[in-house]
């Protein structure tokens, strides 16, 4: 079985299990699929995710056009000398009305095409009059400014920045899921441990109700009785104790499925993978899981797609430093037209024998003495990127050792659960020998009492093994980045994830 989980709005859980949190019983299917519904560390790398897409999205909208309108309408009044040769004011009234756009484009070179037309009437000099006109301008810059390297930089590094912020919300959600696999077989072992404590209480109650019935018979003396009583009092504390660590427990289960307190009476009920299962025998080496874990880890892929967009940008600062030479060229084409009767904005003026084309030609050199601005915000970004690659070392380095001791454990733990399990079998075999033998009064009842807490530890440094080779299993998948993986179809950016739940009680495939 298969579940995804993806970043986009509204976030979308695929359920291919019934889950009811309400339920005292919680399958592990259940208890994955609680995370992804009700962890806020879900919604909060989601919501990381959408941060990162509008930072992009306002990096892209550089490159829209932009379209202006504008209109004028001006009155200006000048002193001049009237017919009677008296002196008055010239009122002059002008409407000007363009419409234009700008294009950037990521090369550097930005466009702006332009028709405007203006109406002047009022003027006691001269008939009413419109102008039209046709532009375009088009600036192109030669060093600082220019090419990709400088002016997609935004954009470029947006986008690295979004691929980051994409891989390391797989890698959280890898971490909760971890972290939910790694609580509930706490829980499981919890149980397991405490029913063991349980059994020891029962045996310390039979050896008591033997002891005192051989005691009243005289067989026994008080003394021996009263042993027993106190190891039966050591038992129920022990008993007492994995009470209180199965509920801590299940409260830290409960914390990470992101369900409210109110759901206390939760039941581990899949059972703990057996160490023992040949499935479990290595296949892959040391030096392959560390490779697989190189090549696999989200977190890690996070900081090389940080560090590519801290090079991006270190390479438009450093470009930046140059001085501006912008070459600039312009084209307008422009009529005139005296008509007293002609509608504002006609553009048959464009077709007087007064209209013609105007050519523009110039250079534009910003040079900056000290460039301090620029020098700093290269030293700056710089520093970054040094500390991107250094988190790369270290993120490396932390993989290796992580993957090796955790290979190395696992092997340990099923070695460990081995030597207990045969301990176990012998310890019960023995105790039901003694048990019979001090019945018929052939053993003391010191031996039976000792043996029955040898059986005990024993049992719980089984169980205890069991519970750490399933913890050992998810934490392997989790270190070599194999717990998750990008759902099928998915944009690397989407931070949508697909994991199988078998997946975290296996060891790691060679062909994942």
């Amino acid at each position: 079985m298969k579940i995804t989980a993806s970043g986009a709005l509204p976030p979308i859980i695929v359920l291919l299990a019934s889950l009811s949190v309400h339920a005292r019983d919680i399958t592990l299917t259940e208890a994955l699929l609680s995370t992804l519904q009700n962890q806020p560390e879900v919604r909060v790398a989601q919501a990381t995710v959408r941060e990162d897409k509008g930072v992009l999205r306002q990096a892209q909208g550089a490159f829209d056009w932009t379209p202006e309108l504008n209109t004028v309408v001006r009155t200006d009044r000048e002193p001049g000398v009237t017919g009677n040769n008296s002196l008055d004011f010239d009122k002059t009234r002008t409407v000007q009305t363009s419409i234009g756009a700008t294009k950037r484009f990521r090369t550097g070179i930005s466009v702006s095409p332009e028709i405007s037309l203006i109406r002047t009437d009022e003027n006691k000099s001269y008939d009413p009059v419109t102008q039209s006109g046709i532009s375009f301008s088009m600036v192109i810059p030669l060093l600082k400014g220019a090419g990709k390297v400088s002016a997609s930089a935004d954009e470029r590094a947006a986008r690295k920045n979004l691929r980051a912020t994409g891989e390391a919300q797989v890698h959280r959600i890898n971490r909760l899921l971890f972290e939910t696999v790694s609580a509930y077989w706490q829980v499981r072992g919890s149980w397991r441990l405490l029913q063991v404590a349980e059994s020891g209480l029962a045996r310390a109650k039979q050896a008591e109700n033997i002891v005192g019935a051989l005691t009243v018979g005289g067989q026994f003396a008080p003394g021996s009785h009263q042993r027993t009583l106190a190891e039966l009092n050591l038992q129920e504390i022990a008993v007492d104790r994995r009470r209180q660590l199965t509920q801590s427990a299940g409260q830290t289960l409960i914390d990470a499925i992101g369900i409210s307190e109110e759901h206390q009476a939760l039941r581990t009920v899949t059972p703990l993978p057996d160490p023992t299962a040949p499935r479990f025998d290595p296949v892959l080496s040391d030096g392959d899981l560390v490779n697989l874990a190189l090549a696999r880890r989200r977190d890690l892929a996070a900081a090389r797609h940080s560090l590519d967009a801290h090079e991006i940008l270190v390479a438009r600062f450093r470009h930046d430093t140059k001085p501006r030479l912008d070459l600039s060229l312009g084209l307008d084409y422009q009529g005139i037209r005296a008509n007293t009767h002609a509608p504002l904005g006609s553009l048959q003026t464009l077709r007087r024998d007064l209209s013609g084309p105007d050519y523009t030609v110039g250079l534009t050199l910003e040079l900056p003495l000290g460039k301090n601005v620029a020098k700093g915000r290269l030293q700056e970004q710089r520093a970054k990127a040094q500390m991107a690659e250094l988190e790369i070392r270290r993120l490396e380095s932390a993989i290796r050792t992580g993957v090796r001791d955790i290979a190395g454990r696992i092997g340990s733990i099923r070695q460990r659960y081995r030597m207990a399990e045969k301990t176990v079998e012998l310890y019960e075999s023995v105790y039901q020998d003694t048990r019979e033998q001090v019945i018929r009064g052939e053993a003391n009842i010191n031996q039976l009492v000792d043996i029955g807490d040898k059986l005990t530890e024993a049992l719980l440094r089984r169980t205890q093994a069991a519970t750490d080779f399933a913890v050992a299993l998810a934490e392997l998948r989790f270190v070599t980045g194999t717990g998750t993986a990008l759902a099928h179809d998915a944009e690397p950016d989407s931070g949508s994830v697909e994991f199988a739940l078998n997946d975290f009680m296996n060891l790691p495939d060679p062909d994942f």
